[in-house]
């Protein structure tokens, strides 16, 4: 089976404020495509006129069932906004608030062609839409050029930015697939590439609380569920030499398990295990009270969206824009 672009989804995160405690976690909301506000509130007419810059985190969600890998994962901009406002990305990760965000951040956005290109041209002059942006990177760059009807992707794309405008130049021996035209629909946009090399459920190495007890997850890795795992370090207390109580970090119990049997509790807002936690990992001799403790991360990857208003901007009725992700199944 192949990953399929349904399986990519986008959620809000656990707070959703204009404050510094913004962000956090992923929440088990999806964000729907395509619906009004369902990433940035509607702009007021005293933000218009005073200015203002707000912020709100995002995660990028594997849900694909079969535990498949999404390997090379990318994420950016398709389109900005078609009023005066502007938007730009940055990687966060599963658990950073707003109060973390120092202005130092790498980012990422969208620009316009300033002039035609032929295919087989290894270069193009784009228009930021702020001279203060800065978007593309000397050296390094992963590029999406795209229009209505044609895109690509290219990588080590140098840059060279000289007031609102940047020069692209591909990698030694690349070339521009398509013609692409100056106007609305041509884009061309940073990527956040190779932030991750896989888009998977992870857990980290376990921690065994035992004068005797063992695991070996070496030999026999726990695995995070796709569309299950959460943020969260799972702990395993054992009541008897065999039986054992798991709960996460705020207390709260997800269920019960046995050393003779693989452990997978159920995360009752997905319908699918956090976890699974092999039987033929455990070794030696448990003790009442002894614990193991699961760090476990989900399949996401948390970004940030930036929206900078500036003062004096003009009233626009369907203000949008567009965030992409993709990579290729393992």
């Amino acid at each position: 089976m192949s990953i399929i672009a349904a399986e990519l989804k986008w959620y809000r995160s656990k707070v959703v404020t204009n404050t510094d405690t913004n962000g956090g976690k992923m929440s088990i909301n999806e964000i729907a495509d395509g619906v009004k506000n369902n990433i940035f509130p509607d702009i007021s007419q005293a933000e218009r006129l005073a200015g203002i810059v707000r912020y709100r985190k995002i995660f990028a969600k594997l849900t694909n069932a079969a535990n498949e890998i999404l390997i090379n994962p990318g994420f950016h901009l398709k389109d900005f906004t078609p009023a005066q406002d502007r938007v730009e990305l940055f990687v966060g990760d599963h658990i950073d608030v707003q109060g973390d965000v120092t202005g130092s951040e790498r980012m990422y956005g969208a620009a316009s062609l300033s002039e035609n290109i032929t295919a087989g041209s290894d270069a193009l002059t784009v228009t930021l839409e702020d001279a203060t942006q800065i978007i593309f990177e000397p050296t390094g760059n992963t590029v999406f050029i795209g229009d209505a009807t044609n895109s690509e992707y290219h990588t080590n794309v140098s840059a060279s930015q000289v007031g609102d405008q940047v020069t692209l130049t591909l990698d030694t021996g690349s070339q521009i697939a398509n013609n692409y035209l100056v106007g609305d629909s041509t884009r061309i946009s940073s990527v956040i590439y190779g932030t991750l090399t896989e888009l998977k459920s992870v857990v980290d190495a376990v921690s065994v609380a035992s004068a005797a007890g063992t695991f070996d997850d070496t030999l026999f890795p726990i695995i995070g569920d796709n569309l299950g795992a959460v943020e969260d370090t799972l702990t395993l207390t054992f009541t008897s030499a065999t039986d054992f109580n798991c709960t996460d970090l705020a207390a709260n119990t997800l269920g019960s398990g046995n050393i003779s049997g693989d452990f997978a509790p159920v995360n009752a807002d997905y319908g699918t295990p956090y976890l699974t936690v092999p039987a033929a990992g455990w070794g030696g001799t448990f003790a009442v009270g002894d614990t193991v403790q699961i760090p476990l991360h989900p399949a996401s990857l948390g970004i940030w969206c930036k929206q900078t208003v500036p003062a004096g901007t003009d009233s626009f009725s369907g203000d949008s824009f567009v965030v992409r992700f993709g990579g290729e199944s393992a």
